[in-house]
């Protein structure tokens, strides 16, 4: 590696987040970065052993103070997009107040905003760091245009000759917690969410609203396997969900699968219908020119204010959704005006531009020193614990946690990586080249090989 900028993309989540920050990673190698990509927790667990760089990380949440200020102090610069940002318009308190706050904001360079919702949002209320905030968009959304998602068309054709007309059902539902509710309550603490009398009253009033319309979908789902027995349904549940309670509506009925694996994408594309419940799915649904249901069995509540429903159609009654999924789907999907004026202001790369150009654009006016060739070794008791790990989990060792982790990131390798990279040169007209070498399992160094 010669003496290069070196930037650090973190994934959190591999089926959620991986092709987009990947596009980010690659446009950045093309601009002269090196650039450090792959599982958050391993490039985390392992920061103090990489050169100090720019950090691009997925939010400024206030659990992230420690961590960041550490960074500032051993002369890395940081940047952000709020994966979390679509929550600006049902969540607005709590965005505002936990997953941004003014020590934060002080520590990072530069934040990118999904669109001029959340960047006029954060800018009204803390207006000394307007200069910081720019409205990029998501390249999870750059993803769906019909020149990156090939990657996806293999695997959706699959998926459509195997369940026929399938319906998916996208879940995310935090009262349905792999961690336990226990677990939950821990980690939200830990993650600063609930520090206060307030926070845990918000909480518990969160989780009956959705403890009631999980019970409301489930008992939905059970009518469609049981009213159309000729369509499948695919649940896919949340990487931060425990699988147990749609595993037994499976277990009664022969055509409701559920199904986690991947991005949700080609299950999207190779789907009939989409039915969610306030769940961004639903939007990437509706990108994608797919027939798109929205489930609000109760509708006077905050947390059902969201984009997702508002490009889907909406139904609180279970019987008149499930004779809408009986009808003929050859009608064209269209948004009309208003929603289209929604989208604009929500997500600002649907319509003119990719975001993943805009930030690679951003992140290399940041000034930072160049590094040069560097050791990178992992300490022979970590090894251990790798390859001691699954015995472990066996005998019942952390079970849930460990579970949690490889339901958020499981593996990676450097093939997959080299697919993507030719999709990106198509799209783009370019002839990228990067070197790849492998640090950890699921950390690569990604460098400009031409």
């Amino acid at each position: 590696m010669t003496s290069k900028r070196l930037l650090i993309i973190p994934v959190e989540v591999k089926a959620r987040e991986f092709y987009s920050r990947l596009m980010v990673a690659l446009e950045s190698v093309n601009i002269g970065f090196d650039v450090i990509f792959g599982s958050q927790d391993q490039i985390v667990k392992y920061i103090d052993r990489i050169p100090a760089g720019l950090y691009f990380d997925k939010s400024i949440s206030i659990n992230k103070q420690i961590f960041f200020e550490s960074l500032v102090r051993n002369k890395w610069k940081i940047t952000a997009i709020d994966e979390e940002g679509l929550m600006a318009k049902n969540n607005t308190k709590r965005y505002l107040t936990k997953r941004l706050n003014t020590r934060n904001l002080e520590l990072v360079d530069k934040l990118f905003t999904w669109g001029t919702l959340d960047h006029d949002l954060i800018v009204n209320n803390y207006p000394d760091f307007q200069d910081k905030i720019h409205v990029t968009g998501n390249p999870r959304i750059d993803i769906l245009r019909s020149g990156f998602r090939r990657i996806y068309e293999k695997k959706s054709r699959e998926y459509s000759n195997l369940y026929g007309k399938y319906v998916l059902f996208p879940s995310s539902f935090s009262v349905n917690h792999a961690l336990g509710k226990n677990g939950f309550n821990r980690l939200m603490s830990s993650l600063g969410r609930v520090s206060t009398k307030d926070d845990q009253e918000a909480y518990e009033q969160k989780y009956s609203f959705l403890g009631k319309t999980l019970a409301k979908v489930y008992s939905l789902l059970e009518s469609v396997a049981q009213e159309i027995p000729d369509k499948n349904i695919i649940i896919r549940p949340h990487p931060s969900e425990d699988p147990f309670i749609w595993k037994s509506l499976a277990s009664k009925y022969s055509n409701v699968h559920v199904k986690f694996e991947g991005s949700v994408i080609p299950w999207i594309m190779g789907s009939e219908f989409v039915v969610h419940s306030t769940c961004t799915t639903g939007l990437e649904s509706a990108l994608l020119n797919k027939r798109t249901i929205s489930y609000i069995p109760y509708a006077n509540n905050e947390h059902v204010t969201h984009i997702a429903n508002e490009v889907s159609v909406k139904f609180d009654s279970a019987p008149d959704l499930i004779e809408y999924l009986k009808v003929d789907t050859s009608t064209d999907w269209n948004f009309d005006q208003e929603t289209l004026k929604v989208l604009s202001a929500s997500v600002s790369n649907y319509f003119d531009h990719n975001s993943y150009l805009k930030i690679a654009e951003h992140l290399s006016e940041i000034k930072i020193g160049s590094v040069g060739n560097f050791k990178f070794s992992i300490p022979t008791l970590d090894l251990l614990k790798d390859f001691f790990r699954p015995f472990l989990v066996l005998l019942g060792y952390k079970r849930r946690h460990f579970r949690y982790l490889e339901n958020k990131f499981d593996k990676m390798d450097s093939e997959e990586i080299q697919r993507f990279v030719l999709v990106y040169n198509d799209v783009n007209e370019k002839n990228i080249k990067p070197d790849i070498r492998k640090l950890t399992k699921n950390m690569y160094l990604l460098s400009n090989g031409n």
